[in-house]
């Protein structure tokens, strides 16, 4: 299913940790400079800092070749790992990233920074369903999460989904005054107007009566049937707006509908 990437907003990246309780006096016990693993973490280092200065000189190629270089003898820097796949991303080597985020884990192996990452991988490729998959597997996700998901849901005709994320969006981001006519308006269509009645209360509540909400409220009761009160709920808002042009349009219509063409 072709779904037109000018309607996804790009996903912001959350680093996620995890951790256990520590003593209250932890022994720390330092890596020996003789070990391996330390010897290891200094070419890192070294690898590192030439990349930056190959980058910095122009050199891109020679760059990439330190930075993987780095990340191989350091495989457990998350920083590391993480800088690796943005300079993949910037130079649209999305199979090196794939492979360097997810490797041979499954989804429920990842940490919630790993979905974000390769669900931007998998936007920048178009493949969406991936996307999505990513994302609902985000265990505490961002408004602009719940957004994208809501987005594609509603591409693919899942207006149900895409309601519930766009209510989603609003628990963590209450303050759009769109979003809540969004999703108030989706609701609507399904024919939930119970649903609907309820988001166009509480933004009421928070934002007052405006005339955008008023005119919600009247396609609303222009759905359930009710015209007259459609109707007045389409001048409240013109009392606050005279020149708000889809409650005009909405009046219009409802009267060509009854055959008030002069009106109209």
């Amino acid at each position: 299913m072709n779904i037109k990437s000018d309607k996804i907003i790009c996903l912001l990246l959350l680093v996620f940790f995890t951790g256990c309780m520590a003593p209250p006096f932890p022994v720390i016990r330092p890596v020996p400079k003789s070990s391996p693993e330390w010897n290891k973490k200094k070419r890192a280092e070294e690898n590192f800092i030439k990349a930056r200065a190959y980058e910095m000189a122009g050199y891109p190629r020679l760059a990439m070749h330190f930075y993987e270089s780095a990340c191989d003898l350091d495989p457990r820097s998350q920083t590391l790992r993480n800088l690796l796949v943005e300079k993949y991303l910037l130079s649209s080597q999305y199979s090196q990233a794939l492979l360097l985020l997810k490797g041979n884990k499954k989804t429920g192996e990842l940490t919630d920074e790993d979905r974000r990452m390769l669900a931007d991988v998998y936007l920048r490729l178009g493949k969406y369903e991936n996307v999505a998959a990513m994302l609902e597997a985000i265990r505490d996700k961002r408004a602009e999460e719940h957004y994208t998901l809501g987005l594609l849901y509603e591409t693919q005709g899942d207006g149900a989904k895409a309601a519930g994320e766009y209510v989603g969006y609003l628990k963590k981001n209450p303050e759009s005054a769109q979003m809540w006519l969004k999703a108030a308006a989706l609701y609507t269509r399904l024919k939930r107007f119970n649903a609907a009645e309820s988001l166009f209360v509480n933004m009421e509540k928070r934002f007052g009566q405006t005339p955008e909400l008023l005119n919600g409220i009247g396609l609303m009761r222009l759905a359930r049937l009710d015209t007259a009160q459609a109707l007045n709920s389409f001048k409240m808002a013109l009392l606050l707006d005279s020149a708000f042009e889809e409650a005009l349009r909405n009046i219009a219509q409802v009267q060509i509908r009854r055959g008030q063409w002069a009106d109209a």
